[in-house]
């Protein structure tokens, strides 16, 4: 007879809507654009629908977003924004060992031959990035390798912050420039190659560089940049488990 049922009083019926909330750092990253396209395929096929919010790495923003899913009745929740874990978040998180894939990385540079090793962070408030840096301050300590302070740069996950540090190394005499670079993320990377090409410098020739992420644009022909894989399926599978156990019990611990 034509009638359909109202999805909202359904869904209100059971205390929440079938709608999840997936709060990203940055929509414009491939790495989160790739997250979000399989974390909604998967919460598709159990039924939840996906709302995506773009915090731009803002706390004010995130909070907002939090305070939205509950006003709204959400079903649940994921804040993904810099693959960071808190030590006072008492709950579920899926993240890498950022530590191990970044002593990985470092080995992998020493064992080329490299000495005059640099790092580009990403923010300073993310711990995924904190922990990457411990691992090459670790590698380098054990490899007995000084590091040059001015190797090192602080950046903000974009392209931007890498075309920043390469206009300072390129500026150094070629004797003091950094032979290799570790990246907080394949984005820095691309920018930090972008910017040594523009001065003439060749990446890996006169610099090799690695990073995290294995966006698609990593592998592209002219690229072929060697980066750590994150496994975005079984992160975002472990992620979707973890939030559909806490649905459907809700008052374990």
């Amino acid at each position: 007879i034509g009638y359909k049922p109202n999805t909202i009083a359904q869904s209100l019926s059971k205390g929440h809507l079938n709608i999840i909330a997936l709060v990203l750092g940055d929509l414009r990253n491939p790495f989160y654009a790739e997250l979000a396209f399989r974390m909604q395929k998967m919460l598709n096929e159990h039924g939840y629908m996906v709302m995506v919010f773009n915090s731009e790495y803002d706390v004010e923003k995130e909070l907002e977003f939090i305070k939205m899913s509950q006003m709204f009745c959400f079903a649940g929740l994921m804040l993904i924004t810099v693959n960071r874990s808190a030590e006072s978040y008492n709950g579920d998180a899926v993240f890498i060992d950022n530590f191990q894939a970044s002593y990985m990385c470092m080995v992998h540079l020493l064992s080329l031959g490299h000495r005059r090793i640099g790092f580009i962070h990403g923010q300073e408030t993310s711990s995924a990035s904190n922990l990457r840096y411990v691992g090459y301050v670790q590698a380098m300590e054990n490899y007995q390798m000084p590091i040059d302070e001015r190797h090192v740069f602080h950046g903000d996950l974009k392209m931007e912050s890498g075309r920043e540090a390469a206009e300072v190394i390129t500026q150094m005499e070629p004797e003091q420039r950094p032979t290799a670079m570790l990246v907080a993320n394949d984005l820095t990377a691309l920018g930090f190659m972008d910017g040594c090409w523009k001065h003439g410098i060749k990446v890996p020739e006169d610099v090799s560089l690695v990073s995290f992420d294995n966006i698609s644009f990593s592998s592209m022909c002219n690229i072929q940049l060697t980066t750590i894989d994150q496994n975005l399926e079984e992160m975002c599978s472990q992620a979707v488990r973890l939030i559909l156990k806490r649905l459907n019990n809700p008052e374990a611990p």
